[in-house]
């Protein structure tokens, strides 16, 4: 009764490809003051008929074109000629939150509410306020609110998806998200199974979702953030490559879907493309930088492509501007570096490879290519030191990538049922990596399934030495001496549970059953209540509070 989902962590982050993808931020805005201005023709409308109406038109229209200041004064002025609009107030309080006015927002939307208590679009929209203003708990009532009037509000699916998912309930944001259709629920949805360790699930939800939304560029960029996360031990990005090149083809005007492309293209050549892989690279990145020649990335996808092909004088040239426009980016430092020590400046080629570690990049062969310019300087010591640097990383790597590869080869295999297979590939994933205390609860999980209690208990208390505050690890050890009819050891595990993970719903219905087998029934009876605080609707907690409300008569 007391056993309860297994919940994993996972270091998998949807969009950011482990970086790979990340995008750059726009073009910064204009700090210039916008006149609030209207067109000729609102002027004529407002001078004819200064109502409410034309107000709101006024409002929508400077809305649209991100004025939000002026957006608000034309809400503004509406309110006040009609201030039993609940719709006009809501209008008003999104755009002063759109404007950066967070606590007119709140203001404007709540008076909202008071002439509306039933809109969900309010509720939704002072929910996204609170959260804003760092009021979680308060965000998150608005946003169970604005369901309760519309069950299938996207923007309160997504508060309340996101919220849980900040307090590791990953399960019941799955849960929430069921059957979602709109691409950013889809999202949500993956993200929760991916956050949860549940990859092979994220990776279907996306599939099917991209399937079913071919145009959806965010959509097909996270489900390509997984499968380079997934191959990237493999060294294979090669169905990424295929379906970004597909996508890009298609849509040969939009420029993030051909640099998506070419991010993957630069990032294959050096993991094992081919010399093919460099000549699609090339002609893109050149055509790319044409019409954007100031985007540090494409100045940067050139110059490594012309470092690769031994052209040093240009790609120096493409990698100084593009240093120049973003100084912070390691990469390029790395690959200057490169240049300059082909072109024999081994001090400046030094000096990049220093400033990309300081910036961040901790790949062996920057320590290599560092160590290798320093003892042509002449610095033995210092050379010596990081080819030992380098040695250790390159060990550290293979066992990592080894461990990589049997995880999952041993997720595959647990997930067709095949416990015994999952628990030998889990047992080499843990020797090369010993110290991963997510790789030990893996392993506990298998043995579990392979009903092996004792190793299964080992491999938990193992996971617990390297990481105290693995929730999912105190949960199911408290299962285990549950089991065993130690009840104050489980209720001890489950309190750590608890403790790790506020929200962790299912710790919470394990401990309040096992005070309730101790006759701790008040006890039992909050931490019920702190179930259902997390997750309403959880079928368990609830029979167990009719239960335990029994129990008392």
């Amino acid at each position: 009764m007391l056993k309860s989902p297994w919940f994993k962590k996972s270091a998998l982050a949807i969009a950011s490809i482990a970086g790979l993808l990340s995008y750059e931020a726009n073009a910064q805005a204009s700090t210039a003051q916008i006149s609030c201005l209207p067109p000729a023709s609102f002027q004529n409308q407002l001078r004819s008929h200064p109502d409410s109406k034309a107000h709101a038109a006024l409002g929508a229209w400077f809305a649209e074109r991100s004025q939000f200041h002026c957006a608000a004064q034309e809400f503004k002025s509406a309110t006040n000629l009609d201030p039993q609009s609940s719709r006009l107030a809501f209008l008003l309080g999104n755009s002063l939150f759109a404007g950066g006015d967070s606590s007119g927002a709140e203001t404007a939307l709540r008076r909202a509410l008071t002439l509306a208590p039933d809109s969900a679009d309010a509720h939704a929209k002072l929910a996204e306020v609170l959260d804003a203003s760092n009021r979680a708990d308060a965000a998150k009532s608005e946003w169970e609110e604005a369901l309760r009037h519309d069950g299938k509000s996207v923007a309160a699916l997504h508060g309340l998806a996101q919220h849980l998912m900040s307090e590791g309930n990953y399960s019941a944001a799955i849960n929430l998200l069921q059957g979602a259709q709109d691409a950013t629920l889809q999202l949500d949805l993956a993200e929760a199974y991916g956050k949860a360790g549940s990859v092979p699930e994220a990776e279907t939800v996306l599939r099917k979702a991209v399937a079913e939304n071919p145009s959806s560029f965010i959509l097909l960029r996270a489900l390509i953030g997984i499968l380079v996360d997934q191959r990237a031990y493999q060294r294979d990005f090669q169905e990424p490559v295929n379906l970004a090149e597909n996508f890009a083809s298609t849509h040969p005007d939009d420029l993030e879907p051909q640099k998506l492309l070419l991010r993957l293209l630069v990032a294959w050549i050096p993991q094992g493309g081919q010399a093919a892989d460099l000549s699609r690279a090339a002609p893109l990145a050149r055509k790319l930088l044409a019409s954007h020649p100031q985007d540090s990335y494409l100045l940067y996808a050139n110059g490594m492509l012309e470092e690769q092909s031994g052209g040093y004088a240009a790609a120096r040239a493409h990698l100084e501007k593009s240093l120049a426009i973003d100084p912070n980016y390691d990469q390029a430092h790395y690959t200057l570096g490169m240049v300059l020590a082909a072109l024999k400046d081994e001090a400046g080629a030094a000096r990049e490879f220093q400033q990309a570690i300081k910036l961040g990049d901790q790949r062996p062969e920057v320590r290599f290519q560092l160590a290798k310019a320093l003892r042509s300087l002449g610095n033995t010591e210092a050379a010596n030191q990081q080819f030992k640097l380098y040695s250790d990383q390159m060990a550290a790597a293979s066992n990592l990538r080894i461990s990589k590869l049997k995880e999952t080869q041993a997720d595959n295999e647990l997930a067709q049922g095949h416990a015994p297979q999952a628990v030998a590939s889990y047992r080499e994933a843990v020797t090369a990596n010993p110290d991963d205390a997510m790789l030990q609860f893996k392993l506990a999980t298998a043995l579990d399934k392979a009903g092996d209690a004792a190793a299964e208990k080992t491999a938990l208390e193992k996971a617990l030495q390297l990481d105290p505050a693995l929730a999912v690890a105190q949960n199911q050890i408290g299962y285990l001496a549950s089991r065993s009819g130690d009840t104050a050891a489980a209720e001890e595990h489950f309190r750590q549970a608890v403790r790790a993970a506020p929200a962790y719903a299912e710790a919470w219905i394990n401990l309040a059953a096992t005070l309730g087998m101790e006759s701790k029934i008040s006890e039992a009876r909050q931490a019920v209540a702190s179930a259902l605080k997390a997750d309403p609707n959880n079928a368990q907690a609830l029979q167990l509070q009719q239960e335990l409300s029994a129990s008392e008569h």
